[in-house]
């Protein structure tokens, strides 16, 4: 449910030999109504690390970790960022910044501190605020799922910055590609 919002994602991580999870999301206008959002739908699918069945492919990738996602207030985002790209993210940086839903403190913020952070300084902000249309309740969900699809297109690290509907924080996600080979670990 919108309800629970991206926090629910802190569930799912550390989790081992836990059932695959499918999280579907999507919001769609009731006909004759106009609630205010744009429609949409995206669909995640959250398993733990150890896979089921490992390809004889050593180059094919099989999927992006989510790394602990961090919760933050809109004054303390850029700290915040500077804390999860620390402990997150390998020696090449970020290569795309995914915003979505976030208030506008902590979006400027936000942008101030990924030009000012290392690992992010170079990466391409992209506000999906404007591409998918009016924010709703699963537009953070949509721009996650487009952020994994990129980063696992990109091969490179990807962060989502996103507002949580259930406490009205912002969630920092760091993405990494995953190859097959790279399982074992």
């Amino acid at each position: 449910p919108a309800s629970e919002g991206l926090s629910s994602l802190s569930n799912s991580i550390d989790q081992h030999e836990v059932p695959a999870t499918l999280i579907l999301a999507g919001q769609f206008w009731t006909a004759g109504t106009n609630p205010g959002y744009s429609e949409g739908v995206a669909g995640i699918l959250l398993r733990s690390t150890k896979p089921a069945a490992r390809s004889h492919d050593k180059n094919e990738f099989s999927g992006c970790r989510l790394l602990r996602p961090i919760l933050s207030e809109a004054d303390e985002v850029g700290p915040d960022l500077h804390s999860v790209t620390q402990f997150q993210v390998v020696s090449n940086g970020v290569s795309g910044a995914w915003l979505s839903t976030l208030d506008n403190e902590a979006a400027s913020n936000l942008r101030l501190g990924i030009s000012n952070c290392s690992p992010t300084k170079r990466a391409a902000i992209r506000d999906m605020d404007g591409a998918l249309g009016i924010p709703g309740p699963a537009s953070p969900w949509l721009t996650l799922a487009i952020a994994i699809e990129m980063s696992l297109r990109s091969r490179k690290p990807q962060l989502v910055a996103i507002l949580d509907g259930a406490s009205k924080r912002s969630v920092l996600c760091m993405l990494l590609p995953e190859m097959a080979k790279d399982q074992s670990k």
